[in-house]
């Protein structure tokens, strides 16, 4: 988050410096001279050389002049590229020693490096805002630094730049790309003014964005000679031409050129800035994994693993021995590096010896995965875990279920669920358990109630839909309020200790305890070789394939059920058994013994209305009312993942003798849904409220939402799967609620019934899940949630929950309330127009 304490006026006149400060002012001036001029090796060895003095001196130290070194230590460090945890130590040292007066370049440069310390958290659109409140912080001097400015401007394109490459809108992308070129050539024109060296690490930013278009070939070479003719060609900064080179022709498919550059980059020796040698020897070993040149793919992977430091002492680190090289956070990647090359060999040449080290060197990585993560601040984990986590995932995952098919001990199938396990819900999981201890750490309430404000700003700024200086405004001063509250009281993630042993606890033991006896667990997890699934219950344990056919049966399946004149029945039996068949044909057997499935979808697969698939083929059926339906034979809940389960089934328990429900009724929706909350409200074992008309209002739901056992929202609702956080509860035409609101602090409901369409659906990241009004209540600690996968008519809805009322006030559990409502519209018992799936099958419990 924004590592800024605050700031005041320019400052003004202090009392004279000692002898000994004015030295060491004049030596930070000699450091703050070599590094405007891109002299960086020289700059990196006198401000290690100053802080050691002023560690040792027994003189009083200024304040200011120790906080500005560290500024200086955290932006060398990021050029360095190879300590990112020094370059959030300095900047976290800098904003943490007591600099009272903090003129408008101290708060630039500070957040310069808030934005530097983002970088390696891929934190895109909190880098962007961060050098945007720093521009504007300059722009307060009567004359700005222009290499502070030109700095500002480079990062902030950058991260415009990697902001694009991961938006899944052409649109947005496109959009990014030229903004993110406009504040290059803007920093170009302002550095050449002043003729400043900082001006070629500009251009070299700007091939790098021109590759992304096929039809600037020319214009990229252009550019290229520009660098080249700018630069000195053994300069240990800037000018690495042979590097672009090999970028360019990488980004053109032209691996033979691509690799030739590459290694001559890599013959130039070391260099101060390790990020474009990381970069090319990344390249390289995926080459070499390529063409089956294992010792020199692994030979790459381990010279990274030196340059990050990754070993003790900064020992080379050994193939033979890499237990002990997890010394900083991203070095787990580097271990299931080397252990996707294992695998890679084990499947081209089936030593048994290569896969039985793959899978140890992925389970030792996986072991450090959730500890890798800098911070817990969500753009950050996302990223890392789309852009990284799911290399390491996806080997771990792969190299386990090989594993499997060889040696079938227990302990190779502990390792599969381990590794899907830790690729689900992980910022789900720690929010839940945070928000859980908040009355046991005063201030959390208030941090989760900030942080949901953040994310909402960061969306609109990521968006374009709210860049003006007064939304930036609010970002900081947010910021600044988080940051105090987390030093008052001294949070950390402190729950994070807890999401580790919840990692600890994932073996096939712990989830068979869990079960009940006629209940089945299925959990599925994506890689990018395909989907596996993990099939568990008292007795039996199976991993297996999923079809690939099954992700193009989805779609067509939700598209017949939405067809409320009724596809023909068997067509529709064919698309639903093919997909029930190729999703769980190789356990069909084992789910008959069972009578209760529990089931953990990958993201792909989670759009399914499982209750509705057919186990059995069936195209004689002469109605829909005859067809083997899953939910026929199974009580179905849909989770996000085991762990997240667990942790909300310490709130499960039975609704009791007496329950008291909070019901709100959209307008529009008064005249199809308000009769079930009155039907509810006038059962002699409930009391409670319906909030309709007028009183069905944001300020209501906020004001009596903790007052209720059970919510009940008959309302229209939203979930953008294309947008993160935009999740929206309408009250009423004019009237919303975001999901971020729903989830900032804990619900005292055991339940909640989402009578809207579209609760389940939401933003899809693969390594966290889907972002959903569901995922909101979750969050909020509430264990049960009734929502839709697709959308359902009103008329239909109303009568399946009129039935899941009763026998939810009759005393069984939710999953067995919504089952046996499900079953009853299958039976014909609301007409029979209501058997066909789709007025039924929407609704899921999870």
């Amino acid at each position: 988050m924004l590592l800024l304490n605050g700031c005041a006026a320019d400052p003004v006149s202090d009392a004279p410096d000692s002898p000994e400060n004015l030295a060491y002012r004049q030596s930070l001036d000699v450091i703050k001279s070599k590094y405007n001029v891109l002299n960086l090796p020289e700059a990196m060895l006198r401000a290690r050389s100053l802080r050691a003095a002023l560690d040792s001196t027994t003189h009083s130290v200024n304040p200011a002049l120790r906080a500005e070194l560290y500024q200086y230590l955290a932006m060398l460090h990021f050029d360095h590229a190879s300590f990112s945890d020094s370059v959030a130590y300095y900047t976290e040292a800098a904003k943490n020693l007591p600099v009272d007066l903090q003129g408008p370049e101290f708060v630039a440069r500070q957040l310069l490096c808030a934005a530097y310390t983002g970088f390696f958290n891929r934190a895109w659109i909190e880098i962007q805002m961060m050098a945007h409140l720093g521009r504007e912080s300059l722009r307060e001097e009567n004359q700005i630094d222009e290499t502070l400015y030109g700095r500002l401007l480079l990062i902030q394109a950058v991260a415009a730049k990697k902001y694009g490459d991961g938006s899944s809108s052409n649109e947005l992308r496109d959009q990014y790309y030229a903004e993110a070129e406009q504040l290059l050539r803007e920093a170009i024109d302002r550095l050449n003014r002043k003729e400043n060296p900082l001006e070629r690490r500009v251009w070299e930013e700007l091939v790098i964005l021109n590759t992304r278009f096929p039809s600037r070939g020319a214009h990229t070479v252009n550019l290229i000679d520009t660098v080249g003719q700018q630069c000195a060609p053994n300069g240990e900064v800037v000018g690495f031409t042979d590097w672009l080179l090999g970028y360019w022709h990488q980004r053109r498919g032209r691996a033979d050129s691509s690799q030739v550059y590459f290694r001559r980059h890599l013959e130039r020796g070391p260099q101060f800035c390790t990020g474009y040698a990381d970069e090319a020897r990344f390249l390289l070993q995926f080459a070499a994994v390529e063409r089956q040149d294992y010792p020199e793919a692994k030979a790459l992977n381990l010279a990274s693993m030196g340059s990050y430091g990754c070993c003790p002492d900064q020992r080379a680190p050994h193939p033979s021995d890499l237990s002990t090289c997890l010394e900083r956070p991203s070095c787990v990647f580097f271990l299931a590096a080397q252990a996707g090359i294992y695998l890679h060999r084990y499947r081209k040449q089936g030593d048994r010896a290569d896969l039985d080290t793959a899978v140890n060197l992925s389970n030792l990585a996986l072991q450090s995965y959730q500890s890798s993560f800098p911070s817990m601040m969500e753009e950050a984990v996302l990223n890392r875990i789309n852009v990284i986590g799911n290399r390491l995932l996806d080997v771990a995952l792969s190299a386990a279920v090989e594993h499997a098919r060889v040696d079938q001990r227990i302990e190779s199938y502990n390792a599969i669920l381990r590794a899907m396990e830790l690729g689900k819900t992980f910022l789900l999981l720690g929010e839940q358990i945070a928000l859980q201890q908040a009355g046991e750490v005063g201030h959390q309430l208030a941090i989760s109630e900030i942080n949901s404000s953040i994310k909402l700003l960061k969306q609109a700024y990521a968006d374009r839909s709210d860049r003006s200086e007064s939304a930036l405004a609010q970002y900081r001063q947010a910021s600044s309020n988080l940051n105090d509250l987390e030093r008052r009281a001294n949070t950390k993630p402190f729950f994070l200790p807890e999401v580790h042993r919840t990692g600890d606890r994932l073996r096939i033991a712990s989830v068979r305890e869990t079960l009940a006896p006629n209940e089945a667990f299925v959990e599925f997890a994506e890689t990018d070789g395909g989907i596996y699934g993990l099939f568990i219950d008292r007795d039996t344990v199976v991993v297996y394939d999923v079809a690939p056919a099954a992700l193009e049966k989805i779609d067509p399946l939700i598209r017949q059920l939405m067809d409320h004149n009724q596809p023909p029945i068997a067509a529709f039996a064919q698309l639903s058994f093919g997909l029930f068949n190729d999703v769980f044909g190789p356990v069909k057997e084992c789910l008959t013994k069972n009578s209760m499935l529990s089931i953990v979808p990958s993201t792909s697969l989670e759009g399914i209305p499982f209750p509705a698939l057919l186990y059995e083929r069936d195209t004689l059926a002469q109605s829909y009312a005859g067809l083997p339906y899953l939910v026929k034979r199974h009580e179905v809940r849909q989770l996000g993942s085991w762990r997240t389960d667990r942790e909300l089934h310490k709130r499960r328990q039975p609704l009791g003798k007496t329950l008291r429900i909070g019901s709100w009724t959209h307008p529009e929706l008064d005249g199809y849904l308000a009769e079930v909350s009155t039907f509810v409200l006038a059962h002699p074992l409930t009391t409670g409220d319906h909030h309709r008309g007028s009183d069905c209002n944001r300020n209501s739901f906020l004001a009596h939402k903790q007052e209720y056992d059970l919510i009940h929202l008959s309302v229209h609702a939203r979930g953008n799967p294309a947008r993160l956080h935009d999740n929206y509860l309408y009250l009423s035409t004019r009237d919303s609620i975001n999901g971020l609101t729903v989830g900032q602090a804990p619900l005292r409901a055991r339940l909640v019934v989402l009578a809207a369409c579209s609760t389940a659906s939401g933003f899809g990241s693969r390594g966290e899940g889907t972002f959903s009004l569901r995922r909101s209540f979750h969050l909020a600690g509430v264990p049960d949630v009734v929502s839709s996968v697709f959308d359902v008519p009103a008329a239909a809805t109303a009568t399946l929950l009129d039935r899941f009322y009763t026998h939810l006030l009759a005393g069984k559990p939710p999953a067995a309330a919504l089952s046996l409502a499900q079953r009853a519209s299958i039976d014909g018992q609301f007409g029979p127009r209501y058997s066909f799936p789709g007025y039924w099958a929407g609704l899921i419990l999870g």
